[in-house]
């Protein structure tokens, strides 16, 4: 409940109050309400200054990256596999992310 304040506090949205949105619980069943609030004010904002401030604030977020995003990054860029047999090259991601030391 207390991240759900900040988050609130962060949009400038004041609902954290409210019996729908007061405690988890009600926040799962009005999820559907909830999600139109949040949206429009998440949508006001730039990316970088949100994902900066819920960090600063200490609530969990993380961007989600469309594949472009996902495959300029090195470590994923590392997780293609790629093979050649006869003529035909093809191209793979490692089903493994980590490797055991």
């Amino acid at each position: 409940d207390r991240q759900f304040e900040k988050l609130c506090q962060l949009l400038n949205i004041n609902i954290h109050t409210n019996d729908l949105f007061k405690h988890n619980k009600s926040r799962v069943e009005n999820r559907n309400k909830l999600q139109v609030i949040l949206d429009k004010s998440i949508r006001s904002l730039n990316c970088d200054y949100l994902l900066d401030n819920c960090k600063k604030q200490q609530i969990p977020v993380g961007k989600i990256k469309n594949m472009e995003e996902v495959f300029n990054n090195s470590v994923a860029q590392s997780m293609v596999l790629e093979e050649t047999s006869g003529r035909q090259t093809t191209k793979r991601i490692a089903s493994v992310a980590f490797s055991i030391t």
